[in-house]
């Protein structure tokens, strides 16, 4: 006997028998087809095991990156001079005994960060490395490491940080507008902790190069985004003139 429908109920049902049938179809396409289902199912789990072993070793490598750099920077500031328990670097008292310790550690900084490319401990060698660059062989030698540790650095912060660094070599070594545009970088980065100082360091060295329309750009953002940000009171006060000239 035929199964009476109510009107009222007739959409949900059509609705079910849909639902019904789409798994029908499956039903007899897995046993029709057993084994291309079961090739399909192996290689996502597959697909899904190999992402899981990618990150493990991800995490792995980045742990051990952290183990070698922390080794050779406790290192480097035990021979700099420094007291124990005290990490960070030591000028020591004979010039020639400092030149000899960073001329040590340099290749030992850089060779680490060629060992663990794209890590976080990686870039922070990287970091060293053109610290101690600067002083053996000059500004040059340390952008072109800072330019490295950027192109490494796969999170944006970090990236942010390191733009922080090159800005202020660049800047150093006179070349006020690309020293403008990396701090100008570091800005736009919102998770970065100094991006406001970045912005406001991007409109003082605009100022400097005497791009003024930029300067002024980067000072009104700055108020804009971050009223409260204390600049130095004689930079606030050139940018303020900027401002009313250009109005």
């Amino acid at each position: 006997m035929a199964r009476k429908r109510n009107p009222d109920s007739a959409p949900a049902e059509e609705t079910l028998e849909g639902i019904e049938t789409i798994f029908d179809r499956i039903a007899d396409g897995i046993s029709a087809r057993p084994s291309m289902f079961l090739g399909t199912v192996i290689g996502f789990l597959a697909i899904v095991g190999s992402v899981g072993v990618f990150l493990h070793q991800k995490k792995e490598k980045e742990e051990e990156a952290s183990f070698q750099v922390a080794a050779i920077q406790r290192d480097y500031f035990r021979d700099s001079g420094s007291a124990p328990g005290i990490f960070r670097e030591s000028v020591a008292a004979d010039p020639k005994v400092h030149r000899n310790v960073q001329e040590e550690y340099l290749p030992k900084f850089q060779k680490v960060a060629e060992d663990y490319p794209r890590t976080t401990a990686g870039v922070q060698a990287l970091l060293e490395a053109a610290t101690i660059s600067v002083e053996l062989e000059g500004i040059p030698h340390g952008i072109e490491l800072l330019r490295k540790a950027k192109t490494a650095s796969s999170k944006a912060s970090l990236r942010a940080l390191v733009s922080m660094r090159l800005a202020g070599l660049l800047e150093a070594s006179g070349e006020l507008k690309s020293a403008a545009a990396e701090y100008e970088l570091a800005s736009l980065e919102k998770a970065f902790p100094a991006r406001f100082e970045a912005l406001g360091e991007a409109a003082r060295v605009s100022a400097e190069a005497g791009d003024d329309q930029r300067a002024v750009a980067f000072f009104l953002r700055l108020e804009s985004e971050a009223p409260d940000f204390q600049l130095l009171p004689h930079v606030r006060h050139r940018l303020s003139l900027l401002v009313r000239k250009t109005q």
